[in-house]
């Protein structure tokens, strides 16, 4: 919420191009926060938590599984990043094009 007022300051060349940036960002956040949360999705899925793994699980598929978790969550990390990173991008750049300003 507190990002959708944010976003109504910056103004895109035309409805659809704000839509587009306004699409961009939310999609890097959610699919971010989904990737974030895959450790706890997985534990939740399958009933093993991997943290806390059970002992009749082999210490080596649990260690990979856990690392394997742990750089999706990093990955998740930077989609969101990079999402609202380049939803923003999109939004100063159709504003500034729609305007009929040169980059300097």
């Amino acid at each position: 919420m507190f990002l959708s007022h944010r976003l109504t300051f910056v103004r895109g060349g035309s409805e659809q191009e704000q839509a587009k940036g306004q699409r961009i960002i939310v999609g890097g956040i959610l699919g971010g926060v989904v990737m974030y949360l895959a450790p706890y999705l997985a534990a939740w899925l399958t009933g093993i938590d991997y943290r806390n793994p059970p002992a009749n699980l082999p210490p080596q598929l649990v260690s990979m599984v856990g690392n394997l978790l742990t750089m999706i969550q990093y990955i998740g990390v930077a989609v969101i990043i990079g999402g609202i990173t380049w939803g923003a991008i999109e939004l100063t750049r159709n504003r500034h094009t729609s305007t009929g300003e040169r980059r300097k």
